[in-house]
């Protein structure tokens, strides 16, 4: 008889998710995916201005009419790009904070508020990401053991 197919199951990978601290999309806690993000992408965001000044930075800006805009950019710089670093909308920033989590330079990042929508949507969006480029590093790794997909289920 020949040898037994070592299968590679969902029930397997999510083992294997747990033995690397990884959650699963069932049991997402946002605080923890934050602190297992800043350990994998390296970086610290903060609601208190840090000294030195951060990497990369988003906090509320009124103009001089009276209106609440929101600033998100690198505050070492001199000048503020009004064409691609206002936003007139916080649902934009969740892009641009996932983003700037994603990227290898940007050790510190502040934001005026932790709390904000657009901070948690942007950690799950990473999180999820992270958790994608896992499972694919996973499934190599079982592979490179033998094991394979069932496709006549």
């Amino acid at each position: 008889m020949g040898e037994q197919l070592k299968e590679i199951t969902e029930e397997l990978i999510l083992q294997e998710l747990e033995n690397r601290g990884v959650q699963d999309e069932d049991s997402y806690d946002g605080d923890a995916a934050l602190e297992e993000l800043k350990e994998h992408h390296m970086f610290t965001i903060t609601d208190m201005w840090p000294s030195p000044c951060p990497d990369f930075a988003i906090y509320r800006q009124e103009t001089a009419d009276g209106y609440e805009v929101w600033v998100a950019h690198d505050p070492n710089s001199k000048m503020i790009d009004v064409s691609t670093e206002v936003h007139y909308y916080d649902s934009d920033l969740a892009d641009v904070l996932a983003e700037v989590i994603q990227e290898h330079h940007i050790e510190s990042i502040y934001v005026d508020d932790l709390e904000e929508q657009y901070v948690q949507d942007a950690i799950e969006n990473v999180y999820d990401i992270m958790r994608e480029e896992i499972i694919e590093r996973i499934v190599e790794d079982l592979t490179e053991q033998g094991y394979e997909y069932n496709n006549n289920k």
